[in-house]
């Protein structure tokens, strides 16, 4: 035991609600939940949002609902102040969204705060003003019956919260989705969001989920959506599941509401996962708005400071309902199949050959293409002219023609030996060995660089369509494409405003083979919403890029010809890094004869 006196204090209240907020308030997203939910609970029918800087400066939530009065004002700032709960039993039946009384008084901590509050039975209202979590004024006004809440300077008072903040852009961004999820949450009711003085979401009261769901994302969106609906117990499950052409390469289309809550279950998120695992790869995420209904006493919310992780009292019940749920919900996307009143199809291969159905089963045997190896030639960048690396082997048929290159040959010459693994990997021989090739890697690697090359052209290729393709986004990609015309139009994008949130695609960089605009666009947008905290424009182009190329080349698994497996191993040969995709990962793993001799006993 340590001499002297005790070295253990109480801490200030002040820092005291800076550590509560600092759970409680991670960012700005997390003020405008807890503003949100506050209006919520008040019974509402009306709430706007105004937002400036991100959060940053100003984040205003308005409502009409029940209001306070002045006693009531003067307490929601103290913690653990509520109207939610009165004993511990109430935590096992929580049916509000707010429940612990921590919000306010977190937010009024490290913001200069402002609220002004009447109810229906006072003439006049309340406004008190705060900093830093000191009260500075109370006094009496005019204004409707119902609550305005007003946070500005977040994070004034502490530094280095203010310093891990992302830039504006990111932090809109995380705002407006905020604001969505509890737009889709309550149709019933009216919901409006200004940003930076402009008006970007004026929502009417409408019937239902799916009404709330088009006014949001558009009629092209709502039909590519199948029903998702199923009952068991106290358990309801209701919504819609994306059909894989709206899949994003973030999590940015997923909703999920537990008990109209928007939350993150790593549960729900889990099954939704393995719905899509055998039509989706692996970095895709699919679009799905899901309500999960189930009694308040079978669900705690009370897990993570800021409510938006549950814990379900019989977790594999919610498992088994709702994967079959969603199982019978994606048999629609199969042929012949329909959901929401649309029968989708997916499409075969660009190459046309046989799907995997129609394709023969493998007897044990690789059964090779007809023998002929092809040799590399390079071409030499000061002549121009070109000069074999190797003489053909004598045993190549005369009507085998050289093939040009532009790189550094991997090797002299090759043979295509056939596809492995379901069309995964194509094995080839070559002069140094055996060689397994990823026809998908390998496609996205010279996708990549051709798009490169022609981006950093002056005037890239541009394909017209025969249609011009009018795409409808949501307010907040339409936003980030139209902050990027410059950009997309310099990398082959032929593009035009057409509406709010409508564009007319004209023309798209020559290089793409056909493919869904509106998932292209989609990556695009995703892409750039990260792209506000990068310096170098080049870096985020060659980001889009590099998605663009991803979705352009052929799947794992697509079939593909003789000749166009040859013409694919000359193109990556001409590449300038022919052993990697653009991510990262390998093209080629090479098996050279003497490790093929050491392995056999021959070395």
């Amino acid at each position: 035991m340590a001499q002297g006196g005790s070295r253990i204090r109480i801490l200030p209240d002040a820092v005291a609600n800076q550590i509560a907020a600092g759970e409680v308030v991670e960012r700005p997203a997390s003020v405008l939940k807890e503003l949100i939910e506050n209006a919520l609970d008040a019974r509402a029918s009306n709430v706007s949002v105004e937002l400036v800087a991100g959060g940053r400066r100003l984040i205003v939530v308005q409502d009409d609902g029940m209001g306070m009065c002045r006693d009531d004002v003067l307490l929601s700032i103290e913690r653990h102040a509520t109207s939610k709960i009165h004993d511990a039993g109430d935590l096992a039946r929580i049916a509000t969204m707010g429940f612990r009384g921590e919000a306010l008084a977190a937010i009024c901590s490290v913001s200069r705060l402002e609220i002004v509050s009447r109810t229906r039975s006072e003439p006049t209202a309340v406004r008190l003003t705060a900093s830093a979590g000191k009260i500075l004024s109370v006094e009496e006004c005019g204004a409707p019956c119902g609550t305005r809440v007003a946070v500005r300077d977040l994070f004034f008072n502490v530094p280095a919260r203010r310093k891990f903040m992302r830039s504006e852009r990111t932090e809109a961004a995380l705002l407006r989705q905020m604001f969505i999820a509890y737009a889709l949450a309550f149709p019933e009711l009216s919901f409006s969001l200004r940003l930076d003085g402009r008006e970007t979401y004026r929502l009417a009261a409408v019937s239902g989920f799916a009404e709330r769901i088009r006014l949001l994302f558009g009629e092209d969106l709502f039909r590519q959506l199948f029903s998702v609906t199923a009952q068991k117990g106290d358990v309801n499950i209701s919504g819609y599941a994306g059909h894989p052409v709206l899949s994003r390469r973030d999590r940015g289309g997923q909703f999920v509401f537990v008990n109209r809550r928007p939350v993150q279950s790593p549960l729900l998120a889990a099954i939704i996962r393995e719905a899509y695992s055998s039509i989706l790869e692996k970095d895709r995420h699919p679009t799905v708005f899901l309500h999960v209904e189930l009694p308040p006493e079978e669900v705690d919310v009370n897990v993570h400071p800021t409510k938006k992780e549950v814990r379900f009292r019989h977790p594999q019940q919610v498992r088994d309902i709702l994967a079959v749920a969603l199982q019978e919900a994606l048999a629609g996307s199969h042929p012949g199949r329909t959901g929401s009143g649309i029968t989708v199809s997916f499409p075969r291969s660009a190459g046309g050959g046989p799907s995997s159905s129609e394709r023969p089963t493998p007897t044990g045997s690789l059964k090779p293409f007809p023998y002929a190896r092809i040799p590399l030639e390079v071409s030499t960048p000061e002549s121009g002219s070109t000069s074999p690396v190797a003489q053909a082997p004598p045993d190549m048929p005369s009507s085998a023609q050289p093939s040009e290159t532009t790189g550094t040959a991997p090797w002299k010459w090759f043979r295509v030996l056939g596809s492995i693994a379901g069309g995964r990997y194509v094995a080839i021989e070559t002069d140094q060995g055996l060689v397994l090739m990823d026809q998908h890697a390998a496609h996205e690697r010279v996708v990549y660089e051709e798009l490169m090359r022609d981006f950093s052209s002056d005037r890239p290729s541009i394909q017209g369509l025969l249609t011009p393709e009018t795409v409808s986004l949501s307010p907040a990609d339409a936003d980030n494409i139209r902050r990027s015309l410059a950009v997309l139009r310099r990398m082959g994008f032929d593009i035009e405003e057409f509406g709010a949130d409508t564009l007319i695609i004209n023309g798209l960089p020559a290089i793409l083979p056909p493919i869904s605009i509106r998932t292209l666009l989609l990556d695009v947008a995703s892409a750039l919403q990260d792209a506000g905290r990068r310096a170098a424009e080049r870096a985020v182009i060659a980001e889009l890029v590099a998605k663009a190329a991803c979705r352009s080349a052929v799947r794992t698994g697509e079939y593909l010809s003789e000749p166009e497996i040859e013409r694919l191993v000359v193109r990556l040969a001409e590449s300038e890094m022919p052993y990697t995709c653009p991510h990262g990962r390998p093209t080629l793993i090479m098996l050279s004869f003497r490790e093929l001799d050491r392995k056999f006993g021959r070395a």
